[in-house]
């Protein structure tokens, strides 16, 4: 019965899938079951039928509709996986009957507010799965009196720096400069804009929020409690439910601000200033932002060559003047000078930022830029101490033989390492100089060129491997990179979610699991990097040993098993006898032990095993090959990946052994002959000569261990070893 299971699996998981297919072909198609299901359930009171704001597949409007948030080309592609439905809610009612429909249909839903997600995970998924698109859900509320703003999950930062300086021309918001970036997944990922240094992230100044959770219900802070208040705070909305809104709290903005953009290349001492500047930018005045872009390019001075420009963007709370003093005197090699400089309104700079020309209108935050899209790729990486001036010369030429991709250097420091870093579950503050973005875009479609260009993104990330964070290697999180794991919520939901949730979030990972497994059990929201639950903690020692499992912990365990009979009254494990040797390393590099002579190496009884590569894919023995399964058993897998758990092939080992220690001469030759059940360790080493006060002589032990009797063994013995 135990060997027909792997055949009986697949066939009950094909008759599941196809008894829910013809359920639905039963009783009319998803889009019928889903409009009704939405009439049953929404409690609305508007006018407009609730057909019409779903769209299948055959709907003239769907491909525009699903076109106009995609903010990445390479997921608008004709392969491209696309929903069964897409629907825009009007309500919160809409929003609140959505999930309880797509629970009932068992279909995944997708949120997607305003299409940024940078791998476009909130409009493609490998499963059926619908879109939720909240654009139309954009209303803003500023209240001034009370210093504060409501702000739907479908706004458009834009629209709501738009809205607060209609209100003030002295009060801000402390988020990004894209301004088609949508608030609802901003806000839930951190946040970042160019007043962190002053007021900290868009998260640190949340004051309360909505959001529709599995169960369909329209939570405030109060009713959903301050653990799930805290983790949609950073940790990501799609995770635990659908953001409406936010009440976010209104920052001080003087009536002048000064902007400037100052370039340099490495024949212009680019070095010196990128040197300066790690140590300028994190430390210097709380309300200045020093944005560094770095980026390889044609010379101007030597034709026909490469160099690198840097380009320093900032934004200082006050006026030309005084940022230039500070800057001559903090920063002297950057050779600032106010002519340099342009001193505007607050609300102008967020058009500056945004590569408006000058004179724009502040209208022109409200269009939105529907189907505007190159093709992109970023990673993220946090520095921690400064890069040394060989190491920058390293870069350079390392960014030239790649050719286009450039990196973005974004300053920490000021408000930043004052908040904790379990405040949020955004942990980035304290010990942090700066954050890197990894940027390339291009915009012609074709593989060669899509591949040429990822190809890019990665060698130089791994390039910067000495130069940033490390235990865990960080990444922030709204700047999505799935090459650093993807979560398939297979049997490895949890392994493969502690991978890239310890790089987003460090620490703070362990506290998500809980409210995410106290909130959404069943894990209904769900994407391809969303918080997994938590494991249910039944684990097989007899198939899967985690690598951070000492030897000693494992023989425990094995032992246990065989007196108390739980597993096995006679298995064991042909690996070393250290007790304190951990499993990762001995299997890597072979795994000798006492038995190996009767079943080889521990790296002979392998079975499968779990790694995660350069990339941070968690992979099996099926994903990586069997050219690197090969190597990593006996290759040491330090060389090519971080081995998380192998699979082993327990053997059968008899109900009582034999082991003693004794002094005899062993005749040459013998002991590749000897019985495979018995294993003979010899020890030499210099001893004190008997009855000598200075004598020295040479001692020969041989430790012994054989799988059977000592009558069987001392017949052995007396064949092959003198009396």
């Amino acid at each position: 019965m135990r060997g027909t299971m792997p055949r009986i699996l697949p066939l009950a998981v094909l008759f599941v899938v196809f008894y829910v297919s013809a359920s639905w072909a039963a009783s009319g198609s998803v889009y019928d079951n889903f409009v009704q299901c939405l009439n049953t359930k929404a409690n609305s009171s508007s006018s407009t039928p609730l057909a019409n704001i779903v769209f299948a597949q055959n709907n003239p409007s769907y491909t525009s509709v699903l076109r106009a948030y995609i903010r990445n080309s390479r997921f608008n592609k004709t392969s491209t996986p696309k929903p069964v439905l897409i629907v825009t809610p009007l309500a919160e009612s809409h929003v609140q009957a959505s999930v309880l429909c797509a629970k009932q249909l068992g279909i995944q839903l997708k949120i997607r507010s305003g299409g940024h997600d940078y791998e476009g995970v909130s409009y493609w998924s490998d499963q059926t799965f619908i879109v939720l698109d909240m654009f139309n859900l954009r209303s803003i509320t500023v209240d001034i009196k009370d210093g504060s703003v409501w702000a739907q999950a479908g706004a458009t930062l834009g629209e709501m720096y738009y809205r607060i300086w209609e209100k003030s021309k002295v009060h801000g918001f402390p988020a990004g400069v894209c301004e088609t970036v949508g608030v609802g997944g901003h806000i839930s990922g951190g946040g970042y804009g160019n007043m962190l240094r002053k007021y900290g992230l868009a998260v640190d100044n949340v004051i309360d929020a909505q959001i529709v959770d599995v169960q369909g219900r329209l939570l405030d802070r109060k009713s959903m409690g301050e653990d799930l208040f805290w983790a949609i705070k950073g940790g990501g909305g799609g995770s635990f439910g659908v953001i409406i809104s936010y009440k976010l709290k209104l920052v001080s903005v003087p009536e002048i601000v000064t902007v400037f953009r100052v370039e340099r290349t490495l024949e212009e001492n680019a070095t010196a200033v990128v040197l300066k500047w790690q140590e300028v930018a994190p430390t210097t005045d709380d309300g200045l932002f020093l944005r560094m872009l770095l980026q390889p390019v044609t010379s101007k001075v030597k034709k026909g060559e490469k160099t690198v420009r840097i380009s320093i963007l900032a934004e200082f709370l006050g006026n030309a003047d005084q940022l230039v003093s500070l800057l001559g005197k903090e920063f002297p090699e950057l050779g600032l000078k106010k002519e340099n400089c342009m001193e505007m309104s607050w609300i102008d700079s967020m058009l500056w930022w945004a590569n408006f020309d000058n004179g724009t209108k502040p209208e022109a935050l409200l269009n939105r830029n529907p189907n505007d899209a190159n093709f992109l790729k970023r990673k993220s990486d946090y520095v921690q101490t400064p890069i040394s001036k060989d190491g920058l010369e390293w870069l350079w030429k390392k960014m030239i033989e790649l050719g286009k991709t450039g990196l973005v250097f974004n300053p920490y420091g000021g408000k930043m390492s004052q908040i904790p870093a379990s405040e949020t579950p955004f942990p980035h503050r304290a010990g942090n100089l700066f954050k890197i973005q990894y940027s390339v875009n291009w915009e012609d479609a074709g593989e060669d060129l899509e591949k040429n260009y990822l190809t890019q993104s990665r060698r130089l990330y791994s390039y910067m491997t000495p130069f940033v964070s490390k235990n865990p290697r960080s990444a922030f999180l709204n700047y999505r990179d799935l090459d650093i794991g993807i979560n398939t919520f297979g049997d490895n939901s949890y392994e493969e979610g502690k991978v890239y949730g310890l790089m987003y979030f460090n620490d703070n990972f362990d506290r998500l699991l809980k409210v995410k497994t106290a909130v959404d059990p069943e894990n209904f929201f769900r994407n391809e990097q969303s918080i997994p639950t938590l494991p249910n903690g039944n684990s097989d020692v007899n198939s899967w040993s985690s690598s951070n499992l000492p030897m000693g912990k494992l023989f425990v365990l094995l032992i246990c098993l065989l007196i108390g009979a739980q597993k096995s009254n006679g298995h064991g494990l042909p690996a070393g006898s250290c007790p304190t040797v951990g499993v990762g390393g001995h299997i890597s590099g072979g795994g000798f032990g006492i038995i190996f002579r009767k079943y080889g190496l521990a790296a002979d009884n392998v079975i499968d095993s779990r790694i995660v590569d350069v990339n941070g894919r968690i992979l099996s023995r099926k994903s990586m090959g069997e050219e690197l399964f090969w190597a990593i058993r006996g290759g040491g897998g330090s060389s090519f990946a971080v081995i998380l758990a192998w699979k082993l092939r327990l053997v059968p080992v008899p109900p009582s052994v034999t082991v003693c220690k004794i002094e005899k001469t062993i005749e040459e030759g013998v002991t590749d002959k000897l019985h495979e059940d018995l294993f003979l360790h010899l020890v030499v080493e210099v001893a004190n000569e008997a009855g000598a006060t200075d004598g020295k002589t040479i001692k020969v032990s041989f430790d012994l261990l054989f799988l059977g009797p000592v009558e069987k063994l001392l017949l052995l013995m007396q064949d092959k070893f003198r009396t």
